[in-house]
C-alpha cells in the first residue's frame, strides 16, 4: 500500500496498524509474548496520547513527539521505562515507513532518554550453593522446584527460555540443551552435574505425577499438567529463596546474573559467556566485567596492606607486632 492524501484518513485509525506491527513482531521478529504485550501497552498509550492532543499517529511532527516524551518524564517512570517506551516508537514507525503506510519516519533525529546505569545483582558463590541446596521433599512439585532452580543457575537462561524448554530439548547424556531464545534464535547450553541430577530425578519422580495432559512437552509442568508460566517460576524462585533463608529480590535473573559474574571470575573467556547468555552485543555481557572488578577492587582493598590508609596500615602493624 502507497502512501497518498487518500490513505491519510485511512491510516488515522492507528489500532489497526498496531495489529499489523504485532504481526511483525511475531513473524519476523519471533518476539516472545511478553514482548509483544510490552510494545502493544506502550503503542496503546501513546495512540491515547495522540487522540487527547487531537494529533494523527501518521502525521505527528518533533513538537509532538517531544511532547510525549516531556509527559513520560513528568510521569514519573524510570529513564529505563521511558526509554523502552521511545524504542517501541521507533521500531513501529520504522516499520511502518519500511511498507510505506507513512512518507517519512517522524522518529529520525529523536534521542533516547539514557537509562540509568545499573549494576546487575547476584548472589555470592556461598549464596548459590545454600539456594540450591535448600532441602527439598519428594513431592512432585518440589522435585520439580529444586531442578528448575538448578537449571536456572547451571545455565543462566532467561525465566522465558527456561519454562519454554521441552523434554526432548535436554539430552542428559551429552549434558546440553538447545534453547529458543530471543528472535526465535537457538542456541547450545551446558548443563552441570547437580542440575542434570536434579533433572533426572524430577523426570522418574516428579514430572510423571504431574503430567495430566497426553503429550505435553513442557519440561516444567505445573499442578493441572501444562506448562509452567513465567510468573509461576518467579514464584518458585520465591519461594526457594525463603527456604534457603536468603534476602528479597532474589528472581530468575538474579540467577542468570549469578551464573555469568561466576563465569567470569572463575576464569571464562567474555566471548565464551555472551555465547551461553545468548547476548547478541558483547556490550550486554560486559556489564558482567564491571562487576567483577569492583568485587575484584573490594578484596584488593580488604587484603592488600599498602591499599590501605596509612592510618589503618599503623593500626594493622601494632596488632601485628603484639
Amino acid at each position: 500500500m502507497l502512501f497518498t492524501e487518500q490513505a491519510r484518513c485511512y491510516t488515522r485509525r492507528m489500532d489497526q496498524f498496531i495489529e499489523r506491527f504485532v504481526i511483525y513482531l511475531k513473524g519476523e521478529r519471533g518476539a516472545s509474548p511478553h514482548t509483544i504485550s510490552a510494545y502493544a501497552a506502550d503503542l496503546a498509550a501513546y495512540a491515547e496520547f495522540l487522540e487527547d492532543r487531537g494529533c494523527a499517529w501518521d502525521a505527528v511532527d518533533r513538537v509532538a513527539l517531544r511532547a510525549y516524551l516531556s509527559a513520560l518524564q513528568a510521569s514519573g517512570l524510570s529513564r529505563r521505562t521511558c526509554a523502552r517506551k521511545v524504542s517501541t516508537l521507533r521500531s513501529f514507525y520504522k516499520v511502518m515507513f519500511r511498507d510505506k503506510y507513512i512518507a517519512r519516519d517522524p522518529m529520525l533525529g529523536i534521542r533516547s532518554p539514557k537509562p540509568e546505569y545499573h549494576l546487575p545483582s547476584f548472589l555470592s558463590p556461598v549464596q548459590a550453593e545454600t539456594l540450591a541446596g535448600a532441602q527439598v521433599g519428594d513431592e512432585p512439585q518440589e522435585l520439580r522446584d529444586r531442578a528448575l532452580v538448578e537449571v536456572l543457575y547451571a545455565t543462566g537462561l532467561r525465566v522465558s527460555e527456561l519454562v519454554s524448554l521441552d523434554v526432548g530439548q535436554v539430552d542428559l547424556g551429552s549434558r546440553e540443551a538447545v534453547v529458543r531464545g530471543k528472535g526465535g534464535k537457538t542456541r547450545v547450553v551446558i548443563v552441570g552435574e547437580a542440575a542434570l541430577h536434579s533433572v533426572r530425578i524430577y523426570q522418574e519422580r516428579g514430572r510423571p505425577r504431574l503430567a495430566h495432559r497426553s503429550g505435553e512437552p513442557a519440561l516444567f509442568l505445573n499442578r493441572f499438567g501444562g506448562r509452567l508460566s513465567d510468573r509461576s517460576a518467579r514464584s518458585v524462585v520465591n519461594a526457594w529463596r525463603k527456604r534457603a533463608g536468603l534476602p528479597e529480590g532474589v528472581s530468575p535473573h538474579t540467577l542468570r546474573h549469578s551464573f555469568a559474574t561466576h563465569l567470569l571470575d572463575g576464569g571464562a573467556d567474555l566471548r565464551v559467556v555472551q555465547e551461553l547468555l545468548g547476548h547478541q552485543s558483547l556490550n550486554s555481557t560486559q556489564i558482567y566485567t564491571h562487576v567483577t572488578q569492583i568485587e575484584s577492587r573490594k578484596a584488593y582493598q580488604m587484603a592488600h596492606p599498602r591499599a590501605r590508609s596509612m592510618s589503618e596500615a599503623g593500626e594493622a602493624l601494632k596488632t601485628d607486632a603484639l
